[in-house]
């Protein structure tokens, strides 16, 4: 019967904390928080239910109102819902689609993620490359076109100079996907980000870098630009507060994530600026 349960849950992409709750004065018994990870991220469903349900439920018991988990899938689709203000609460690990949303769609950055990202080109170990000028007339490999990775690279290829045409790039389904094809030597480069499967494994397995971005924001948490400064103000200390206890190290270790700040929205611009968005 839990298999049942548990298969009817992804084939509907929702999921939802358990925690019971008493009603709210307001009315408002329930808050929703949307995942998406990005093309780094995991793609089984019920893989990012167990991940999140530890932080719906500490969410839930502190600002006394249920926190539904929900999967927010393609990036796409997440520029459409934010759009439409259809998100009350989104953890978007793709840091320009946060950006896109405070700027153009007047959501509120809750919290940051601690630390920065960054986008890598590799390369095999082998290769004659040495400079990003040397990918001139070569083929390279990138995730989704809406990927966080994709934006930053077609951005450091633009600064350096290097046409893009439209056999240049070869789009992947997943960073994993970007790494077979360069190890393969289908494509002269790849280019994935600094908290993906790929990059951390790929000079302790032999691979080569050829050169990184600068320092980029990283997660976000936004809320829906309706949602009462009071409420914000209990998520984001909630949030901020899971360093400062053992439970709350556990939740951050699961979801793969040092902490939690306030962060500054004025960084999120900075990035779409350098990415000339």
């Amino acid at each position: 019967m839990q298999a049942l349960f548990r298969w009817l849950a992804a084939a509907f992409f929702f999921f939802a904390a358990v925690s019971a709750v008493p009603a709210q004065a307001d009315m408002k018994s329930s808050v929703v928080l949307s995942i998406n990870e990005g093309t780094s991220g995991s793609s089984d469903f019920l893989s990012m239910q167990d991940k999140y349900l530890p932080l719906a439920d500490y969410l839930t018991r502190k600002i006394k109102l249920q926190v539904k988990l929900e999967s927010a899938t393609t990036l796409k689709l997440i520029l459409t819902g934010l759009e439409k203000h259809r998100f009350e609460l989104l953890l978007v690990r793709p840091a320009h689609i946060a950006a896109k949303g405070m700027r153009d769609y007047h959501y509120q950055l809750a919290v940051a993620a601690e630390g920065e990202s960054k986008a890598y080109f590799i390369t095999k170990p082998d290769s004659p490359l040495k400079s990003l000028k040397d990918l001139k007339g070569k083929r390279i490999a990138m995730p989704d076109p809406d990927a966080y990775p994709t934006h930053i690279g077609l951005a450091m290829l633009k600064q350096a100079g290097v046409p893009i045409g439209p056999d240049t790039i070869a789009y992947s389904r997943s960073q994993e996907a970007v790494g077979y094809a360069v190890k393969q030597g289908f494509v002269a480069a790849g280019v994935v980000i600094s908290y993906s499967k790929v990059f951390k494994n790929w000079e302790k397995d032999g691979g080569r870098v050829l050169t990184a971005s600068p320092s980029l924001p990283f997660w976000g948490i936004l809320a829906s630009p309706d949602m009462p400064p009071a409420l914000l103000a209990q998520i984001r200390q909630a949030l901020v507060d899971l360093k400062n206890t053992e439970e709350g190290k556990t939740i951050l270790k699961g979801i793969g994530i040092p902490g939690f700040v306030e962060g500054d929205p004025q960084s999120y611009a900075n990035m779409l600026k350098f990415l000339g968005e």
